[in-house]
Formats: C-alpha cells, structure tokens, sequence
C-alpha cells in the first residue's frame, strides 16, 4: 500500500511539475511580442492563412482588428481573403489616410480628417459590421460609419500584409490580428484595443499574434486554430516578411497606454471624481487643440491648447480619451471621471 502511495504522489506530482512547465512556456511565448516587418522591396510578401469555413459571413456581423506601424502616404494592405478577379472576399486596407473596407468589390469606405496613423509609430485600426453598418475605429476611438450589405464570402486564403488582386503588399509592421465572427461594441474595442484579448472569447475566430521568434509558422490562438505561414510555401523563400520585435499590444499609442501622463501633456488627478487638471508643454501650445472623447467616439468638449486646462467639471461619470492635436501633434491620454 506504500508502495502505491508513493506512486501515486510521484505521478501527480510528475503531471503539476508537467503543468506548471507548461503554463511557463505559455507565457514565454506570449511575451515575445513580436511582429512582421513587409518592406517594398519584394512586392510579395505576404502570411498566408488556408481558407477556411469560418471566415465565410455571407452579410452577416463581423470585426476586424490589426496593430500596424505605416510610414507616411503609403497603400497598406492590412487583411484580404480577395480573389484575383476581386469577385469575392473582403478588404481591409489604408490608402493615404483613408481607412477601407471592400467586401465583394462594392464594399465601402471612410476618410478621416487627418492621415493620424501613417506616422511611423504603433496604432490600433479596427471595421466591424453590425447589420448594415460598418465602423471604423482608430485606437480605440469611432472615426466614422458608412453602410454596406454586400457579401464578404471567399474560397481563397486569407492573406496578412498582401492583397492577391492587386499583387501588392504592405511597406509596413503588422504586430497582431484578430477577426470575430461578431460585431464588437465601441466599448469592447475601446477597452481592448492595447490589451490582450482572451483566446477563448465568443466570437473570435482569429488571432495571430506573431511572437514566434523564428520559422515559417503563423500561430493562430483563437478557438479556430487555423495556423498558417509566412510567405507563399512552408519553406524559406523571397516572400517572407521580417520577424522583428515592435509594436506590442500594450505599447500601441504610447501616450495612452500612460492614463496620467505624454511626453507633452499630464492630467492630475486620474481617476477624479468632479474635475481634474491638465498640464501641457509650453512648447507643445502653439496651433493645437485640447479634444475629449467619449469612448463611442463622440467629440464632447474642445478647447484651444493652455498650459493649464480644468477638465471635467461637465461630463457625467465614465471614461474618456482626450486629444492634443496640432498640425503635426497628435497625443492621447485616456482619463477617468468616478
């Protein structure tokens, strides 16, 4: 009987020693962090995901996410299931500060005001569909709608960074994708745009994280697990883009991921209950505006840039992002009224 005992500690104890190995090697791979790099050499480069049944939607409600880094006026194709004749699948691409979605080639489309992402630096950019309605979202804030009921069902691939219709890729980094097979709230995106997501979570259908540190697998974490590759073969070639370390979920927007301070702007106290202070770079005053945000994308206040400006006095309890925007300033801090 002893001896069983002892075989039966020592199992168990093997399979938590097994587990917590594991677990470890989890969260190592998810700490890399890593990302994509498509440069404008080899036109293309390209990840690869295989078709399957669940990117088909029909018209049904979907969203789409990426974390990208865009040099200026460049044509950035972000996610594409596209055919070469473009008579099926879906698009989501930037072109000169335009944010676009094209589903079966009719599709639609939003400018923004200012191309505000093509700057080099770390941004969210999200479409979703609810029934007609397509959103676009740009760190976490609703930059516009537009309506489309077209289709978005392909037979091909799903391409990351690389479009097949119009053989070009995309000069730029791409650090994580997600496609849900729902249309997830202003809320659900604000909240999550710079955060990890849960790989089990409803409606998640893809989610490619990019932290292998090396080889030709693309991982896909979601329920789906539809793995792919990065280039056009399993194999080592031309068209695979550069693994490279940039853009981690929570350096996207480096002024928001600080809910109290920017290199150029601090607000004190944050959270606050009735109002609170925001404090500005003298150097950073001339030409630029304070903006605040509600999480829906509503601009609910704007004032012109001071180095003190009270904040809050207005607005009922909630979260808010507020703006300093300028000619060639854009900074972000997300604020708090209790």
């Amino acid at each position: 009987m002893k001896h069983l005992n002892f075989l039966f500690l020592t199992t168990h104890r093997s399979i938590l020693v097994l587990f917590l190995f594991s677990l470890s090697l989890i969260h190592s791979v998810q700490a890399q962090n890593n990302s994509l790099d498509f440069n404008a050499v080899n036109s293309n480069q390209r990840v690869t995901i295989p078709h399957h049944s669940a990117y088909n939607l029909g018209t049904g409600d979907f969203t789409v996410e990426a974390i990208v880094k865009i040099p200026s006026n460049q044509y950035t194709q972000i996610i594409s299931t596209r055919n070469a004749s473009v008579s099926d699948g879906f698009i989501f691409y930037n072109y000169n500060g335009q944010l676009l979605l094209q589903l079966n080639n009719t599709g639609g489309n939003h400018l923004s005001n200012t191309a505000t992402f093509q700057d080099n630096q770390c941004h969210h950019l999200a479409g979703t569909r609810s029934g007609t309605t397509l959103t676009f979202y740009l760190d976490g804030v609703n930059i516009g709608t537009t309506t489309s009921s077209a289709p978005m069902n392909s037979t091909g691939p799903l391409y990351i960074g690389y479009d097949i219709a119009d053989q070009i890729n995309s000069p730029c980094s791409i650090s994580e994708v997600r496609f849900w097979s729902v249309a997830r709230t202003a809320n659900e995106i604000a909240n999550s745009y710079n955060t990890a997501v849960a790989h089990n979570s409803t409606g998640l259908i893809g989610l490619w994280l990019f932290n292998e540190s090396s080889g030709q697998v693309v991982t896909d974490y979601s329920p789906t697990a539809n793995h792919g590759f990065i280039g056009t073969t399993n194999t080592a070639d031309t068209e695979d883009p550069s693994r490279i370390t940039a853009c981690a979920n929570d350096e996207v927007i480096t002024a928001i991921t600080s809910s109290t301070a920017s290199e150029t702007m601090r607000v004190a106290p944050n959270p606050f209950t009735q109002s609170t202070i925001m404090s500005i770079d003298p150097s950073s005053i001339q030409g630029t505006w304070v903006e605040v945000y509600s999480m829906q994308g509503v601009l609910v206040y704007k004032t012109e840039a001071r180095e003190k400006t009270e904040l809050g006095n207005e607005l009922p309890s909630g979260m808010y992002l507020v703006k300093l925007r300028g000619e060639n300033t854009l900074q972000t801090i997300k604020i708090t009224k209790e």
